[in-house]
């Protein structure tokens, strides 16, 4: 079992995103939108605060994962999977934020 804990423990923030995708879409439909207007309003709005949003999860996940693989007895692999984690941060931020844009 800590075999299994230490090859996908650098993973796990990971997991910020399907956690915080229902949530923060029923909050943006309801909240943000309301206060800030939707995309085709001039200036900043529920689509610029959505972007940011899912790149301070971005960033949290990294860190998080660099957090977990600094303990990590291989020092290369821990850099391995932080990379890894940080590609697909990413490339998950800018499809979740892609998938609520305001038109």
């Amino acid at each position: 079992m800590k075999k299994i804990i230490s090859v996908f423990g650098s993973f796990t923030p990971l997991l910020l995103y399907p956690i915080l995708f229902i949530p923060y879409s029923f909050i943006n439909s309801k909240v943000i939108v309301n206060i800030l207007g939707c995309g085709c309003e001039e200036g900043f709005n529920a689509n610029h605060f959505t972007r940011i949003f899912w790149g301070v999860v971005a960033v949290a996940a990294i860190v998080l994962s660099a957090l977990i693989t600094r303990k990590s007895e291989n020092k290369f692999r821990g850099i391995v999977d932080t990379v890894l984690v940080a590609v697909i941060s990413v490339i998950l931020s800018y499809y979740f934020s892609a998938l609520m844009m305001w038109k």
